[in-house]
């Protein structure tokens, strides 16, 4: 049925709140037992103790569960691309650890994705929406427990039921991949992107190879948003120079290197349009090599099961 990727880093109490929000919408819409659950930790800090948090949510689902903890960190793009190469149902979803999951949210995206035959990722809608700030939706009240996501996921649901927006640029801060686009196009490029560009790469491969990249309006996910950029200035944690624009420059020149070497050397001068352009269908032909990337193995060098 369905495979939900998390991926963690830290904040426990993020971390916690999205897997139970998982666990519960799984239930709810009567799928647990037919799912499974891949738990990632990006070499969290010990006293997050998020190995103690997926060994209790092993033992409270009845989903297949998978924990994996990295070695070193390894960031979103080698994360996400692992998790996918071991997931095994017919879909799969990636959650930021900073979300909380609704079930009417997941029946809408697992609603898309089953009837729409051209549909490539998924992305819900939340109060954070890069590059699509026109899908923005936050709810008038501060939410406060799962009852309040539940709540306010229904009622846009209810409002928004099949409705659809495409775009041109993924952000998979959240998103449900059908296996048919996996099949045809592999996983996310964790080998050539460490922290930044790896979903828009992604979003490149499965417009080229005929898939859309799908907004679905009335799926709706809480997402608190930037909770390690939060954590620095609170001083709660440690300010890293790998973690802002060089790093985000880096991963951007592999991605002008791999795509197109004619576009501008800074990010900054970089044109939503051009995106649009280099991710046409058909653009490179269906046998361009760049449109396939293998599955990872679960290698004991960099990660180890819990």
């Amino acid at each position: 049925m369905l495979s939900v990727i998390v991926l963690v880093k830290d904040s426990p109490q993020h971390a916690r709140a999205c897997v139970e929000s998982v666990i519960h919408s799984l239930r709810r819409l009567g799928v647990e037992a037919q799912s499974e659950l891949i738990l990632l930790d990006d070499f969290s800090d010990a006293e997050s103790r998020i190995p103690e948090l997926f060994t209790e949510a092993r033992t409270g689902t009845k989903a297949a569960t998978r924990a994996i903890r990295f070695k070193r960190h390894s960031h979103y793009a080698c994360g996400v691309a692992l998790g996918m190469s071991i997931a095994t149902r017919r879909h799969v979803l990636f959650i930021s650890h900073d979300m909380m999951l609704a079930p009417d949210c997941l029946r809408e995206l697992l609603h898309v994705a089953e009837t729409f035959d051209g549909a490539g990722p998924i992305r819900p809608v939340s109060p954070h929406m890069d590059y699509a700030p026109g899908e923005v939706l936050a709810p008038p009240l501060p939410v406060r427990s799962q009852r309040d996501v539940d709540s306010f996921a229904s009622l846009v649901a209810d409002c928004r039921r099949g409705a659809l927006a495409e775009i041109f640029t993924l952000v998979g801060d959240a998103m449900l991949v059908p296996r048919r686009v996996i099949d045809r196009i592999g996983v996310m490029d964790g080998r050539n992107y460490f922290g930044f560009m790896s979903d828009v790469d992604y979003g490149v491969r499965a417009r080229r190879a005929g898939f859309r990249l799908l907004i679905a309006r009335g799926a709706w996910v809480q997402h608190v948003g930037a909770v390690v950029s939060k954590e620095v200035l609170a001083g709660r944690r440690e300010s890293r120079p790998e973690m802002g624009l060089p790093l985000f420059q880096k991963a951007y020149d592999a991605f002008r290197q791999k795509w197109d070497p004619t576009m501008p050397q800074d990010y900054s001068k970089l044109h939503y349009e051009q995106f649009r352009r280099l991710s046409e269908p058909g653009v490179g032909g269906p046998n361009d090599p760049r449109l396939f990337e293998p599955p990872m193995a679960v290698d004991p060098a960099i990660c180890e099961e819990l």
